[in-house]
């Protein structure tokens, strides 16, 4: 029983930080996504390839890469990702 409820308070705060993330403005996550992508950009050429995500800890870009670069170039650009965020923040 108490184990039950240790993980029912847990599942609970886990729920309330996800809410929390989800309450960020879409200027907010824009704003995180061009200061993540400039410490991550680290040849400053404007362009992102799967290596420098991973290297600047944007997993999630690294993870979707392939799908992200639908056209195969190599790289993705800032107003791709916006794009995508802004795609996934309106749903």
């Amino acid at each position: 029983m108490k184990r039950l409820i240790k993980v029912s308070v847990f599942c609970t705060g886990v729920l309330a930080l996800g809410g929390a993330a989800q309450a960020q403005t879409l200027a907010e996550v824009h704003q995180q996504m061009k200061s993540n992508f400039k410490k991550s950009d680290t040849d400053k050429n404007g362009k992102l390839t799967q290596k420098e995500a991973k290297d600047g800890d944007m997993w999630r870009v690294s993870m979707g890469f392939s799908r992200i670069d639908a056209q195969k170039r190599g790289y993705v650009t800032l107003p791709q990702l916006k794009r995508i965020a802004t795609k996934r923040y309106q749903k």
